[in-house]
């Protein structure tokens, strides 16, 4: 525990309850302190005309003259910073607009190269990556305290099909990647769903990705009429859930791999959710649809991967399309692989699956652990 002078603002119960974990909040008068501002995915947008009017005047003296700093957590999403995004433009000019001194603003994100982006861009504030929240958001089939191996085992030979891929919200990437196996004949070869479209922007978004493709009419006709693709009449799942969240055990026992679509494919983010660590809690291999290096960026937290076995090369190629014409590919092979050889190629990945279960769990029990700790380090540097 941290004895941190801490002010909450705007921070719900679930946040409070978080930060107590950690923290032992003590009579700020007369210490150098900070001030925890917790936001959802569109603060910026929705307050860009407020920026920090709400801070108290008090306070913003205190920041101008180095007695506080703001810690501003962003619990879930990684896309600021990421193309299209202005977050942290938006917030660079609430700091230059409030004459706050340069890093004396503390932006936890979900975006994993969040600071080398802040780099890129030349805005004056300090940006930390966080990993965490996507592991504790999983409703895994274990307890998180079990150090055993859970098993989802081998798909039976007459009932079985080759790979897993959800896909709720209709991105582009997503809408490219069930065209692509529509057109290689390859979806039924999958457990598959894809919503319909439920907002007109959706449906904007699919007439542009196919004004720049070159699909056919049948493929197009196919995919249209297919909308939505359930999963078993969608009657085992709880689609009133967060469906990233959740893990239907049946779904990965009759697959033999899964392909993730992540959240986003966009350039200077790499957001790695729920979606990929519910694949790696339950011990499933994966292909990942996410944006360039996030396989990199998962070995770099430890994990590791599947390229024994088959091309990630992928991961490195600049254009989403191509990364997923790439896993196509690669699906592709495996689909030419006797069940004899699908299942001595799952025996071989024990291993490698075996570590990512036991390094999800860890993470897990570390909770938010390296977050506190650099917040602790943000105080002790103002207090100094």
């Amino acid at each position: 525990m941290y004895n941190i002078p801490l002010i909450l603002e705007n921070s719900d119960e679930s946040i409070f309850d978080k930060i107590k974990k950690y923290v032992n909040f003590i009579d700020i008068v007369g210490l150098n302190y900070l001030y925890f501002i917790s936001i959802d995915v569109d603060y910026f947008n929705r307050n860009i005309n407020l920026g920090f009017d709400d801070i108290p005047d008090y306070v913003k003296n205190d920041i101008r003259n180095g007695f506080c700093n703001i810690i501003i957590y962003m619990g879930d999403d990684g896309n600021s910073g990421s193309e299209g995004n202005h977050d942290l433009e938006i917030l660079e000019s609430w700091r230059i607009q409030n004459n706050f001194p340069e890093y004396s603003i503390h932006y936890f994100s979900m975006n994993l190269i969040i600071s080398h982006v802040v780099n890129k861009k030349g805005i004056k504030i300090c940006a930390y990556s966080m990993f965490y929240n996507s592991h504790t958001y999983v409703d895994t089939p274990f307890k998180i305290t079990d150090n055993s191996f859970f098993d989802i085992g081998i798909p039976t030979e007459f009932d079985y099909k080759l790979f897993l891929n959800y896909n709720q919200n209709p991105h582009k990437h997503r809408i490219y990647f069930i065209l692509k196996l529509i057109e290689n004949l390859l979806l039924n070869d999958g457990i598959v769903s894809f919503s319909d479209f439920p907002e007109e922007y959706h449906r904007h978004s699919f007439y542009d990705l196919i004004s720049i493709t070159n699909f056919s009419k049948n493929t197009i006709s196919t995919f249209e009429n297919l909308l939505p693709i359930k999963i078993n009449n969608l009657y085992v799942h709880d689609y009133t859930k967060n469906l990233g969240q959740s893990v239907v055990i049946d779904d990965f026992k009759k697959t033999f791999f899964s392909v993730i679509s992540e959240t986003t494919v966009f350039d200077d983010t790499i957001y790695i959710s729920e979606k990929t660590t519910k694949v790696i809690a339950v011990g499933h291999p994966f292909f990942l649809i996410s944006s360039k290096n996030s396989l990199k960026k998962l070995k770099e937290l430890g994990y590791k991967t599947f390229d024994k076995w088959w091309d990630e090369s992928y991961d490195m190629c600049d254009d989403y399309m191509k990364r997923i014409d790439m896993i196509i590919n690669e699906i592709e092979k495996i689909k030419l692989k006797s069940y004899t050889e699908l299942v001595n190629m799952r025996n071989d990945m024990y291993d490698v699956l075996h570590h990512n279960q036991q390094l999800f769990k860890k993470i897990c029990l570390n909770d938010e652990q390296p977050v506190f700790d650099t917040i602790n380090k943000i105080y002790k540097n103002i207090s100094e």
